[in-house]
Parts: structure tokens; C-alpha cells; sequence
């Protein structure tokens, strides 16, 4: 049920030519060094925001996630970041939607608005969780996995021909019922108004960089 998306080949429809790369400055941190914890159930949070901004006041650099399993809310990425994964390392966004509500909306998970020379890069691997957020045809899945997704709680139609994942067992609501909330979903990864280097346009690119993170479950 898990979809692949090679990094930079985002829901967002852009990619960075290999031969126009961001230009980040040769500083690098590492998101342990702000308080991060790779065991899949501490929330990372604050650590990711406390490590960008630390990175953006010196003027931007390389934040380096290590081998682990990052649980998060949303990331947004500032001006000469690359959001660096190590081999080994998983980016898990949280399947708590109220991490990514603001204002009425879902967040995308991993955010870029009006920045340049922003970069993803490395052998890690960014987890959107979709799971949690898509709804589901009973016609698609086998009686194994129907009954695990049954685990989750969740909402039914009454011909028991869908589910959506309102009601969870141990999430809360967004909305007031299944299908509004449905309606409210976002992307996991949105660049927009981004430049690079010479001002080139993020969305102008058609090449995948070598070497680059897998995102799986690309739309929420």
C-alpha cells in the first residue's frame, strides 16, 4: 500500500538537475546535537526546527540526520538547508493529524516556501506514514490486511466496501466527519516559489540527482 517516489521526484512535480545543485555552504550539524531521538516514538519535532534555525542564524549548512527512526511533525526548510539522511536513517512524519493542522488546513509534512538553495539529499529514507491518512477499498486489500487495518479503528461505510481513518483508535479527528477530513488532505513534500544557484527555478528541472533519499507514501 506504500507508494515510492525516488527523491527528487516529488507529488510536488519538481527536480534538481545534478549540474545545478543548491549551493549550501560546508557547515554541518547533526539533528542528534538539538535533542533528537531515533527510536520511532520520540516526537522530533522541535529538534528539527531548533537544528534549522540553528543552521539558518550561521547561514545555512548541512543537517545531517544519522542512522534512526525520526518521528515528526512537520519540517519546513529554510535557505541553503540540506536535509541530509545518512544511510539508515528514516524521516517518519506522525500519524497525529493535529501535528500538521494550522489554521484550518493540513501542512504538507515537508514544507519549502519562497527559500533558495534548499537540497535533500543522501541514502536514508523520508516516511510520509500515508497509511494513516488514505482511505481504503476493501475490494484492494486481502482479508490479512483488512483485518489490520480493522486494528487501527477507523470509519466503515455501511456496504463495508471503504474505510477511512476517522475515528481512530488513538488519533484524533480533524474534522467532523470521514469525508471532510478526507477532503483536507495535503502533500507530504510542497516546494513552492523556490530558487537555486543562479535563480534557476526548482520547477524548470527534469533530472534526478545520484544518491538521493526514497519517499514512500509522497501524498498524505
Amino acid at each position: 500500500m506504500k507508494r515510492f517516489f525516488t527523491l527528487l521526484a516529488l507529488a510536488c512535480g519538481f527536480t534538481v538537475a545534478a549540474q545545478e545543485l543548491a549551493q549550501i555552504p560546508e557547515r554541518s550539524v547533526s539533528l542528534t546535537d538539538f535533542g533528537a531521538v531515533g527510536d520511532g516514538v520520540t516526537s522530533n519535532t522541535q529538534a528539527f526546527a531548533k537544528a534549522i534555525s540553528a543552521l539558518t542564524k550561521q547561514g545555512g549548512g548541512h543537517l545531517n540526520v544519522p542512522e534512526g527512526l525520526y518521528l515528526t511533525g512537520p519540517i519546513s526548510l529554510k535557505d541553503c538547508i540540506d536535509l541530509h539522511l545518512e544511510r539508515g536513517a528514516v524521516i517518519l512524519f506522525s500519524p497525529n493529524k493535529e501535528e500538521f493542522l494550522k489554521d484550518g488546513d493540513v501542512k504538507p509534512a515537508l514544507t519549502a516556501s519562497k527559500r533558495h538553495d534548499v537540497m535533500i539529499s543522501g541514502e536514508g529514507i523520508i516516511e510520509g506514514n500515508g497509511s494513516w491518512w488514505w482511505p481504503v477499498k476493501r475490494s484492494k486489500v486481502s482479508d490479512a490486511e483488512w483485518a489490520e487495518i480493522l486494528k487501527k479503528g477507523g470509519t466503515v461505510t455501511e456496504d463495508g466496501s471503504l474505510w477511512y481513518p476517522f475515528d481512530l483508535a488513538h488519533y484524533p479527528n480533524i474534522a467532523p466527519d470521514a469525508r471532510s477530513q478526507e477532503k483536507m488532505r495535503s502533500n507530504m513534500v510542497r516546494f513552492t516559489d523556490c530558487t537555486h544557484g543562479e535563480g534557476c527555478d526548482l520547477a524548470e528541472r527534469s533530472q534526478v540527482p545520484s544518491g538521493a533519499p526514497a519517499l514512500y507514501g509522497c501524498d498524505h
